[in-house]
């Protein structure tokens, strides 16, 4: 969010104290992959985020996103001092769970640690990305290639497949009549041209004009 020195005329202060570090946004999912569902009862020892090098402190902690409201997921930041924040539920059924954003002043590289237990679970599994995070605008341009390509591909095949029943066609000896798979090799080609057209005509989803970087 914020890049320690460079030069800028923008100034951070949290709590009435400057922050001359770095100040990065961290996003943690927590949710119960497993079949049964974990209710309150089953947490023998609380879900808690920590991060844990000295010196980088946790700004703030929030919930980005919940599964479903029934879960009534909560932080809880009584021990925000010590750099912990606690996760607390009434239940998470398969796939339930939540996103937690949180701020803290140090490097994006600063590790986190996710520790409780719960009934028949033991500690929670961490679960690390190896890859880069897309942005917006990546993601677009993915996705747009992706698009055109598979429209190119279905006007190609359509096109090829057609050639190919009409090349089959005018081989057949004159005045046989036409069977079903006949027709229906004749009318694949046009499916799959009118597919190709439909993607393209599709391709250009609305984005702002001036970019998204």
């Amino acid at each position: 969010m914020v890049k320690s020195g460079t030069a800028s005329s923008l100034s951070v202060n949290f709590k009435g104290k400057a922050i001359a570090s770095d100040i990065t946004a961290a996003q943690i999912a927590i949710w119960n992959a497993g079949r049964m569902p974990i209710k309150r009862a089953d947490v023998l020892r609380p879900v808690l985020i920590r991060l844990t090098t000295a010196g980088v402190p946790i700004l703030e902690a929030s919930l980005r996103k919940i599964s479903r409201e029934v879960t009534k997921v909560t932080l809880d930041e009584t021990a925000l001092a010590q750099n912990e924040i606690g996760v607390q539920f009434e239940i998470l059924e398969q796939n339930d769970g939540c996103v937690i954003q949180i701020i803290y002043a140090g490097p994006p590289d600063v590790p986190f640690a996710v520790s409780g237990v719960i009934i028949g679970q033991h500690s929670p599994q961490e679960l690390r990305y190896g890859g880069s995070i897309s942005s917006p605008a990546d993601q677009y341009v993915k996705s747009e290639r992706s698009n055109r390509a598979s429209a190119w591909s279905m006007l190609l095949t359509g096109s090829l497949f057609g050639a190919f029943t009409l090349f089959a066609r005018y081989k057949r000896p004159h005045g046989t009549a036409a069977t079903w798979p006949d027709r229906v090799m004749l009318i694949m080609p046009l499916i799959l041209i009118a597919i190709g057209i439909f993607e393209i005509l599709m391709l250009g989803a609305p984005e702002p004009p001036f970019g998204f970087r």
